[in-house]
């Protein structure tokens, strides 16, 4: 049994080593979001099933425990269909990994590919008018690092459309200049590694110069933290949550 755990912790790691780094060269946000998938799903196995993690086999990928872990996904955590596809989708990928690598276990892996994936009715897309736009600029506070970080987030998210993820990606070499050094374009690294550049309106270009040069950015991540560390997707949620509360009228 001590040999497949082993066997079982070796496949993982190389799932995420060399098999979505090196061999499908995936972006740094799938694998994030595959990792937390997968701690999770161990964290469920321990819950649920007093498995504990050193303790995980092969075996553990039976319909049976990932249907559970499904349900725990929905019931439990109140995650959204989306959500709990997307946790689907990054075990899945696993099983196809494994029909390569312990072909002995084909009738397992067969039976939980044929999980079916949720019904994820889509919404119809919300967006802002010009005046709320406005409203949202307006109560950022310009005398401030974090003010002059949440105007400069929204020009950007206003100015090109990215998403969030793609936001928080920017880095000083991402900017593009023009000939009398200021900024012009923003290279967006966007799904799947593809690579776009946008430009960027007067009034964008002009408040991300003045932002590089108060705070003496020369490299690096454009947007960070107050402890300089990465800014994170839910960190931009939250910052935009308190400006809605704040000029909610």
């Amino acid at each position: 049994m001590k040999q497949e755990n082993k066997r079982f912790q070796t496949l993982l790691q190389k799932f995420f080593l060399q098999w979505m780094i090196t061999q499908r060269n995936v972006s740094p946000e799938t694998i994030k979001s595959y990792r937390d998938a997968f701690r999770l799903f161990i964290k469920y196995l321990e819950v649920a099933h007093k498995i504990k993690p050193s303790a995980v086999t092969v075996n553990c990928l039976e319909a049976e425990y990932i249907l559970g872990f499904l349900d725990f996904l929905e019931k439990e955590r109140q995650n959204q269909p989306k959500t709990i596809n997307n946790r689907l989708s990054a075990i899945c990928s696993f099983l196809r990994f494994l029909s390569f690598e312990v072909p002995e276990y084909s009738d397992l892996l067969c039976r939980s590919l044929m999980i079916p994936f949720r019904k994820d009715e889509r919404r119809q897309m919300d967006f802002l008018t010009k005046e709320e736009y406005q409203a949202l600029v307006n109560a950022c506070e310009s005398g401030s690092e974090l003010g002059r970080r949440d105007k400069l987030m929204l020009l950007i998210l206003y100015n090109t459309g990215v998403r969030v993820s793609e936001l928080i990606g920017i880095k000083i070499s991402d900017i593009i200049m023009d000939a009398d050094g200021s900024p012009s374009y923003l290279r967006i690294n966007g799904k799947g590694r593809k690579k776009r550049d946008v430009p960027l309106w007067k009034n964008t270009a002009v408040f991300l110069h003045k932002f590089i040069e108060i705070h003496e950015i020369n490299n690096g991540k454009l947007f960070v933290n107050r402890i300089d560390g990465e800014l994170t997707r839910s960190g931009v949620r939250y910052r935009l949550s308190c400006l809605v509360k704040k000029h909610r009228i």
